[in-house]
């Protein structure tokens, strides 16, 4: 498939905000979401259609909207739901850089995070702090003493985290 102008993708996201988590989904021409979070001014809302709300704990407010307008200053970090197939259909050649895997965990206020994250070969874990990308992203990640869920893919908001740290190997 060529990717043009008017295809558009439907990725399922949850939103973690300080006190709550809004479900929906983000309509965009890009096919990852890190590459619409790029692409926009750090000052452009993130749209989710059939957005509804949860407490922290999970559970449901009787609040939903058809479409809920977050500011990325107040986003903690994003929970990609989407398949991971979006790269291999989008026609570009893409090529990858080639990076080191850090198992690391990260406190993102309330939350502890637990996951993989990417350096440079030889990078050090404040190096991931001096990249222009707003959100970062840790795979294969878990939020530690929440209700259980997958591991999933995170992008972090750069300016939320309060300790960034690399995992004892032993430990896990």
């Amino acid at each position: 498939m060529v990717f043009g102008e008017t295809d558009s993708y439907a990725l399922p996201l949850e939103v973690y905000l300080p006190s709550t988590v809004i479900l929906g989904t983000l309509v965009t021409r890009h096919n990852r979401l890190s590459n619409h979070l790029n692409a926009r001014s750090s000052h452009d809302a993130i749209v989710l259609k059939d957005a509804r709300i949860e407490d922290l704990d999970g559970n449901r407010l009787p609040v939903s909207s058809e479409e809920c307008h977050l500011y990325p200053r107040e986003i903690l970090f994003i929970a990609d739901l989407s398949p991971t197939v979006h790269a291999a259909q989008s026609g570009w050649d893409q090529q990858p850089i080639k990076k080191e895997q850090r198992r690391a965990f990260l406190h993102v206020a309330p939350f502890w995070i637990r996951g993989t994250l990417y350096l440079l070969p030889g990078g050090a874990l404040s190096d991931l702090l001096m990249v222009k990308n707003r959100f970062i992203p840790i795979t294969d990640a878990t939020i530690i003493n929440h209700p259980v869920r997958a591991p999933r893919t995170f992008l972090i908001n750069d300016v939320k985290i309060g300790c960034l740290a690399a995992e004892d190997a032993a430990e896990y």
